[in-house]
């Protein structure tokens, strides 16, 4: 449960590092605290400016 919850980090991590260039403000959220393996989570990530989709990238 606790590798889960340290993948998210890692990823909203890699995340705002990218975009960092790009928007004023980035912020990222999750729908929830604790996962089981193999279970789903939404990941929300808002820009405070308009970023290109194929600007956004999703390699970890």
């Amino acid at each position: 449960m606790k590798k889960g919850v340290h993948l998210v980090f890692i990823l909203v991590a890699s995340l705002l590092s990218s975009f960092s260039v790009m928007a004023q403000s980035l912020q990222a959220s999750v729908n929830k605290t604790e996962v089981a393996k193999n279970e789903v989570i939404n990941l929300r990530i808002m820009a405070d400016s308009e970023v290109a989709s194929d600007a956004i990238d999703f390699s970890v």
